[in-house]
């Protein structure tokens, strides 16, 4: 289902139908229980049903799910009939990112996928609830509302707040081991806490470890087959983790179309001819067709275009700070878009970050997982820069107390050493919000599951030790036991060639003359020196053939077309909106798509308070 409503405040239903029509969703099913109505959306593209009622009885759902070989309506109706109030029970034998609204005998149940990929925001205040997979029609039943000032920073700058919080005051998002019941009889809403566990599993040796991650995740996609056919398109990559989940697809004889789009912006886009090339070697090798999509946009002209796209896409519409071809590229495949889109998201977890590859020694506690990772890249180091944003020391305590209490749901001592073993498995605590936007914007077009999300898959790849995860080589080997051919097609990873040492079963970057080049430079310790900046320039000039040079030089011209113009949105928006940065310390390297993902998160906020929808 594209999106689901649900509601007892008649007057706000009736402005959220209306702003669901404007933006081209089609009713499913309408139905009530007392009070509380429910109004199911088709997707955009491809309709796969989504309702099952008896009588006053109901089980309806919104996302993507499978269940005992059966999609749709059929498949709903075993979930109703199999539902005793046992949600952990009932997921079990549920592959799929979903909502699930549930009702018996007048006590209606509201839940997600165990790991919350699929979204789903909710307002509860006295009796009153809106509840909705759109973040703007909870909005919309509310008279006035507020950001929430960290939280907004969190949005932007990480992709996502903590916990159950959303960048607006009041608003929440339904985590996994949450069930909201009501009771229509009594007019009784209660948000209960049903707890998270998980079997665990230790492997002695790598190879029995990459055999049976493989083992799963074929399985995974044995049970996608059974259910959807053989209708599945990935968006590919030259990368690793797509590569799994091609991998999976072919150990599970499904065949699936390739899906690749270059843009033309190192800054935004970020495709490469690299990921090009590796794409059509698997095609060709393995005898599948490829879809090719145009990204290339001009930034930032199309800056224009942001109120039409929000009226159409609401928040979605941040994608690549606005890329009309993004949205263009998928919604034009009409029906012919397949049934099942896949992503290589949720993949990172089966190897290391690069820079800890030889790292032994446990984060201290969470404050030093912060300081040292979590709070400490490119895209998020900002946050906690007094000259960029004021707030930041108190935003730094309000990250360590939201990510602490969301360890501790999950089994982890925030207070106590974390382990590199741990590693990968505390970061997707909230990675996995990052990683789960696109799954969402995709579920509105059609069907869409990342199988290595699911409860069924990640679970035995979060226990993999910091040595299998180094250097990528559990991973390799996992691609190996899925298919050799995949192993042996050249790798292409976050716009680099890799090298694949084929004894030991590491992969490496392959650096560029021009990296050697920049690496010595900084060593000279003259960074934002104007000798430095003298000595950059003469590697430019000498090394203008080489391709990484050509890219650094296509992403400083981006920078200074784009900078100066999102520095003006800002502070257009400031009249509606606090303004909560320094724009006149705005970085200018690599987070600038999250300086974009902030400007159009006020933008669209703005826009919502003026009246857009109504």
């Amino acid at each position: 289902m594209g999106r689901i409503v649900i509601s007892n405040q008649i007057e706000s239903l009736a402005k959220i139908e209306k702003k669901n029509e404007m933006q081209g969703f089609v009713v499913n099913k309408q139905t009530k229980s007392g009070s509380l109505s429910i109004v199911s959306y088709h997707k955009r593209l491809r309709r796969i049903e989504n309702a099952y009622i008896n009588g006053n009885d109901y089980c309806i759902s919104a996302g993507t799910l499978t269940y005992n070989k059966l999609i749709g309506t059929e498949a709903l109706k075993g979930i109703f009939e199999a539902f005793d109030g046992d949600v952990d029970k009932l997921r079990k034998q549920i592959l799929g990112n979903y909502c699930l609204c549930i009702c018996k005998n007048g006590v209606v149940s509201i839940f997600v996928d165990k790991y919350h990929v699929y979204k789903v925001f909710y307002r509860i205040v006295n009796g009153r609830i809106i509840l909705s997979s759109d973040l703007i029609d909870v909005l919309l039943g509310v008279s006035d509302f507020d950001e929430s000032e960290y939280d907004l920073m969190l949005e932007s700058f990480q992709c996502s707040p903590y916990g159950e919080d959303t960048f607006v005051k009041d608003v929440k998002k339904l985590l996994g081991r949450q069930v909201i019941s009501i009771d229509t009889r009594k007019n009784n809403i209660e948000v209960r806490n049903i707890g998270y566990r998980r079997e665990h599993k230790q492997y002695n040796d790598i190879n029995a470890a990459a055999k049976f991650m493989a083992s799963k995740i074929q399985d995974g996609y044995r049970q996608l087959a059974e259910g959807f056919g053989q209708d599945v398109g990935i968006n590919m990559t030259g990368g690793l983790d797509s590569r799994v989940v091609l991998g999976g697809c072919l150990a599970a004889g499904i065949k699936p179309t390739l899906l690749h789009a270059q843009g033309n912006s190192p800054a935004v886009t970020g495709t490469e001819v690299g990921d090009l090339r590796c794409v059509e070697s698997m095609s060709k090798k393995m005898g599948l067709s490829v879809l090719l999509m145009d990204w290339k946009c001009v930034y930032p002209d199309n800056f224009n275009l942001w109120d039409d796209l929000f009226a159409k896409y609401g928040f979605d519409y941040k994608f690549y700070g606005g890329n009309p071809n993004f949205f263009v590229s998928y919604e034009r495949l009409g029906n012919s878009i397949p049934l099942i889109l896949e992503t290589g998201l949720f993949g990172e977890c089966m190897r290391i970050r690069e820079q800890y590859n030889e790292r032994k020694k446990p984060f201290e506690n969470i404050q030093a997982f912060l300081q040292e990772y979590q709070l400490s890249g490119t895209n998020s180091s900002y946050l906690v820069k007094d000259d960029f944003y004021s707030n930041s020391h108190n935003l730094f305590d309000y990250v360590k107390d939201r990510f602490s209490s969301d360890l501790r749901a999950f089994g982890f001592n925030p207070d106590a050493p974390l382990s590199m073993d741990q590693f990968e498995e505390v970061r997707y605590v909230h990675h996995r919000s990052t990683d789960a936007v696109l799954i969402n914007f995709l579920n509105q077009l059609t069907g869409c599951i990342s199988v290595l999300s699911t409860e069924q898959v990640c679970e035995c790849l979060y226990d993999s030790t910091h040595e299998f995860r180094a250097y990528g080589t559990l991973q390799l080997k996992i691609i190996e036991n899925l298919s050799q051919d995949l192993f042996n097609i050249p790798f292409f990873s976050h716009c680099r060639e890799c090298i694949v040492n084929k004894s030991d079963y590491r992969l490496y970057r392959k650096v560029s003359f021009n990296e050697r080049v920049g690496k010595f430079l900084r060593t000279l310790g003259l960074k934002d020196s104007s000798f430095y900046l003298f000595l950059r320039s003469l590697k430019y000039k000498f090394l203008k053939n080489d391709s990484g040079v050509q890219h650094n030089m296509m992403y400083s011209s981006e920078l200074d077309r784009i900078l100066p113009v999102i520095k003006q949105v800002i502070d257009a928006d400031t009249d509606v909106i606090p303004k909560y940065i320094n724009t006149d310390h705005i970085p200018s390297d690599d987070s600038l798509i999250h300086i974009i993902y902030y400007a159009m998160n006020i933008h669209g906020l703005k826009l919502i308070k003026q009246g857009i929808f109504k």
